[in-house]
């Protein structure tokens, strides 16, 4: 506080900073609900409440006619709770985005190498650019849910074309490019494997990549023997499309990693969590971990009944009907309030009247 100043403005700039705060929160957590419904992964109802239950309190704490330092610390502690809200939606949009982003890199690996076929991919490289716009403006929904565009209409397009390269590309041209293909996605999913065993984390895909190398050992070693027939093109194909799945696979695991981190972070900002970050292992699933999540923030970020009564007495000087007026309780739920307030001692230092 500077020398002379009014010690009242700076419980209104701490007031009002807060509450800027605690709208700007509240909308950008709107927004990634609103997202996450696009992507078919609506967060648990209890959200959508305490959503609600935010903005009436917003809206209660801004109807302040005369700031206190009370009031201050209201506001503040108002947008803490829609600020650790808005994080949770955000790491969950994020985690929904990770995984739509690795999909999208697989099917990118995919065209690159069929274009370095003789075959048409024009359609398929226009078809990408639009879903490659999307991600590049955090425009997210229509890659699930578009009209024209989606990734399950652009892997469908995908496979037809690989389809038609089976037909017109001779069978050493078809299994040189399913070799191509599978060396890049081998390429991506090591990275994935490097950087999962530099975070210390446990996962492993041997027992599923085993098979899979051999078959494509063997497609490798009929093509040094100048051996390779039609049925060549198929071991190859069934090679490729393994190969894919194992990078998705480890695409999952990168991501589920990350999006522990970032749920462990919002617990670590909980001060009265009662769950254990012991919930974060690699081995629990992540809808598991988003509802252990979910129980700590909600119940951190609820406002109850009786704190929401306490704030309107100490708002109204204690007048029981004006508070009740301002309330959207009922007479008899907001006099019970009341009346165990009083009892239990949380109302005490106020002096309730009917006037």
């Amino acid at each position: 506080m500077s020398e002379g100043s009014d010690p009242s403005e700076d419980h209104w700039e701490v007031f009002d900073e807060a509450l800027a705060t605690a709208r700007e929160q509240l909308e950008a957590a709107r927004t990634s609900y609103r997202q996450l419904g696009e992507l078919h992964a609506t967060p648990a109802e209890s959200y959508a409440s305490a959503l609600a239950d935010l903005e009436q309190l917003i809206d209660e704490t801004d109807g302040v006619l005369d700031v206190t330092p009370e009031d201050a610390a209201d506001a503040t502690a108002t947008a803490d709770r829609v600020t650790l809200v808005s994080r949770t939606l955000d790491a969950m949009l994020a985690h929904q985005t990770d995984l739509l982003e690795s999909e999208l890199e697989i099917y990118a690996t995919w065209l690159h190498s069929l274009k370095e076929t003789p075959v048409a991919t024009m359609d398929l490289s226009d078809e990408l650019d639009a879903l490659q716009a999307f991600v590049e403006n955090e425009n997210y929904g229509p890659l699930r849910t578009g009209d024209h565009f989606t990734l399950s209409q652009f892997r469908a397009d995908l496979q037809v074309v690989d389809s038609f390269a089976r037909e017109e590309l001779s069978v050493s041209e078809y299994v040189e490019y399913c070799l191509t293909c599978i060396d890049s996605h081998q390429s991506a999913f090591t990275e994935d494997l490097r950087t999962l065993v530099q975070e210390d984390v446990s996962y492993s895909i041997k027992s599923d990549r085993k098979p899979i190398n051999d078959l494509t050992q063997t497609v490798r070693d009929r093509r040094k023997e100048d051996g390779l027939g039609t049925i060549d093109c198929e071991s190859a194909r069934i090679a490729l499309e393994g190969t894919m799945m194992l990078r998705y696979q480890t695409a999952l695991a990168l991501a589920a990693h990350n999006h522990r981190s970032r749920l462990s972070s919002i617990l670590d900002s909980v001060d009265d969590a009662s769950h254990s970050k012991e919930d974060l292992t690699d081995t629990v699933s992540i809808d598991d971990l988003e509802q252990s999540v979910t129980g700590a923030v909600v119940e951190h970020s609820s406002v109850s009944v009786e704190e929401r009564v306490f704030d309107l007495l100490r708002e109204h000087d204690g007048s029981l009907l004006r508070a009740l007026s301002a309330s959207d309780l009922d007479p008899d739920e907001f006099f019970a309030t009341v009346q165990t307030g009083l009892e239990d001692g949380p109302i005490n230092d106020l002096e309730a009247h009917f006037e």
